[in-house]
């Protein structure tokens, strides 16, 4: 008897880089018989080059409809040489010795400026941005308007996937600029919330303590609500978005994990 023949599974995918703050995408139809998608690395051609798409961010495509998915990239050429050297494989591997074992998280906050706005329009604006968010699944935990910016902030998380919703979220807003037709400037100064294992637990005032003993004291707030019952996160403000966020990280934890 003639087996039957499995029905393929039709995904819509777009591939996304990012060059000198510049985005581009090559969208693919891609067949698998299997429900758990692996998505594959990506051969296509850009400034009469052929490059390598490798994934390494997957989510929703907001833009889109029927569960497209949008596949933020890093990029090779053919000789298997990185373009983008935005130090996120040096996070990786920094995560991967010890000072991850303390499993530390962040929460960014991004303070986005809308340029010759309204507050009807930032409204608009705003709602726009946290719709497409939900819908890509990015774990945004407070937005609002302080007069004419955009606050948003996400949700702790391990240091490599909070950078990667961020840069994500940079895709959206200026995807969304283009169809809204709006200027916007991210203020270069970035504030972070931190927590590890060990600040969360009874004494973990003590070790926020000592782990803003090796930063500029005048980047760091700790709550009152912190202060009150001696354990949770404190807040930096010495990341700059204009420089790599990976690399802040890392620079980060070196300084706090002396």
């Amino acid at each position: 008897m003639e087996e039957s023949k499995k029905e393929l599974k039709l995904v819509k995918l777009t591939y996304i880089w990012e060059i000198n703050n510049e985005y581009y995408e090559r969208n693919r139809l891609f067949r698998s018989e299997n429900d758990n998608i692996k998505i594959p690395i990506f051969n296509t051609f850009y400034d009469d080059k052929e490059i390598i798409l490798k994934p390494r961010y997957i989510s929703i495509n907001p833009f889109k409809e029927n569960g497209s998915l949008l596949v933020y990239c890093d990029i090779y050429d053919i000789m298997g040489n990185q373009i983008n050297n935005d130090g996120r494989l040096n996070l990786i591997k920094l995560m991967e010795v010890s000072k991850n074992k303390l499993n530390p998280k962040l929460s960014i906050k991004l303070n986005i400026k809308l340029e010759k706005s309204n507050y009807e329009k930032r409204k608009n604006v705003l709602e726009t941005i946290i719709n497409l968010s939900i819908k890509s699944k990015l774990n945004i935990s407070e937005y609002y308007i302080e007069e004419d910016e955009l606050i948003i902030t996400n949700e702790f998380n391990n240091l490599l996937e909070c950078i990667d919703e961020v840069n994500l979220l940079k895709y959206i807003l200026y995807c969304s600029s283009k169809i809204l037709d709006y200027e916007y400037n991210i203020n270069d100064k970035v504030r972070i919330k931190f927590m590890d294992d060990e600040t969360i637990k009874d004494s973990g005032l003590e070790v926020i303590n000592s782990y803003i003993l090796n930063l500029n004291k005048l980047n760091v707030i700790i709550p009152d609500s912190i202060n009150i019952v001696k354990k949770g996160y404190f807040m930096y403000n010495g990341f700059k978005f204009s420089e790599c966020l990976y690399n802040n990280s890392i620079r980060f934890l070196n300084s706090i994990y002396k």
